[in-house]
């Protein structure tokens, strides 16, 4: 099954977050104090000297038929300078997704399990190779089930004074089991993708819920597509690939490291996961560097007004011109009136007629 390669391939990232403590020394596996708060860190490979090392951080056992019983096996390290004890145990699986599920037992299943040895110690440096066995009841459902194998590591010399509480953090081991019968492999958005709505600038985040409606843990992955005002397609953003367990509701994110942004955008989001496709209803957001073109806009009202004063300071230095001489209107009268001693002007003779012979009968 492609969830095997799934586990395997994400052995790192699903390694141990439980943060169960236990306070003073020689107490089990089991609930923690009130008062006690840390978190769990798994060592890989010894590389440093502050706890247990734990491998595989996965089990997964597929196929599992109700009333058998199989083993695995886990290798237990001590990465510090002096010898520990190690107590072990199971316990429930507490998902890092909203369980939106009423079936709480899917993911308690630690009655299925028994580790041994159940204490042991480990010198500085050394490993202890420790058997899981897994008891499937009769008459369980077909499907996914989920527990934590769990190591509980404490000092054997207690060199702090008396009276003090000793906290120490539990390393888990999650176990993926899946009993073999009808299965249903199914996931569905559980909304839009979820966009910003409005930015001035990238980068841009992008979200939408993913719900596993199957039975069983799913191995998904895919991609945002991100499309601008002319539906012409200017980013893709992969989703990391992942395991959802059933009943329960993550959150998918992906970052748009595009810094200029400007228009209308659209986004949506394609899960891919055992040859099927579930396309997410698609998200907008706008674009628009308003700082920035207010910035611009202001620069040149500045200019201008700066343009607009030299003008004023150059008109202000030039000399006026002299205003032109009025023309006279021509007086007619005093043309045409003689002046003093002068004959007056006579007006010219009218020329005579032609002459005509008369006609004679």
């Amino acid at each position: 099954m492609r969830t095997a390669r799934a586990c395997r391939r994400i052995a790192v990232a699903a390694a141990v977050s439980v943060g169960c403590l236990v306070a003073g020394p020689g107490r089990g596996p089991g609930p923690a104090p009130a008062r006690a708060a840390t978190t769990a860190s798994v060592v890989a490979g010894g590389e440093q000297a502050s706890g247990l090392s734990v491998g595989p951080a996965v089990l997964e056992e597929p196929g599992l038929q109700p009333g058998h019983t199989v083993q695995a096996t886990v290798s237990v390290g001590n990465a510090t300078l002096a010898p520990m004890a190690v107590t072990t145990g199971a316990g429930p699986y507490a998902p890092a997704d909203r369980v939106d599920s009423n079936d709480r037992a899917l993911f308690d299943t630690s009655s299925w399990f028994s580790v041994s040895p159940a204490e042991f110690t480990l010198p500085a440096g050394a490993h202890q190779t420790v058997v899981v066995t897994i008891a499937v009841p009769d008459g369980a459902e077909p499907g996914g089930h989920y527990a934590t194998v769990l190591f509980q590591p404490r000092p054997i010399v207690d060199s702090d004074p008396a009276g003090t509480t000793k906290v120490t953090a539990r390393i888990g081991v999650i176990a993926l089991l899946t009993v073999a019968g009808p299965i249903h492999e199914a996931l569905a958005a559980a909304g839009p993708v979820h966009t910003s709505g409005f930015r001035e600038t990238g980068p841009t985040t992008f979200s939408f819920p993913l719900r596993n409606t199957g039975t069983v843990h799913v191995l998904a992955a895919g991609h945002f597509e991100v499309f601008d005002w002319r539906h012409h397609k200017v980013g893709d953003v992969p989703i990391p690939a992942g395991v959802l367990l059933p009943g329960t509701v993550r959150t998918v994110s992906g970052e748009w490291d595009r810094f200029r942004l400007v228009g209308p955008y659209t986004v949506r989001a394609v899960v891919d996961y055992n040859d099927q496709h579930v396309v997410v209803a698609p998200g907008h957001f706008w674009a628009f560097p308003l700082r920035l073109a207010g910035v611009v806009v202001g620069m040149a009202l500045v200019l201008m007004l700066a343009f607009l004063a030299w003008r004023r300071r150059l008109l202000a230095r030039r000399p006026l011109p002299s205003a032109p001489a009025r023309p006279v209107a021509p007086n007619r009268a005093a043309d045409r009136a003689p002046a003093r001693g002068q004959a007056p002007a006579r007006a010219p003779a009218r020329p005579a007629p032609p002459f005509r012979p008369a006609r004679t009968r």
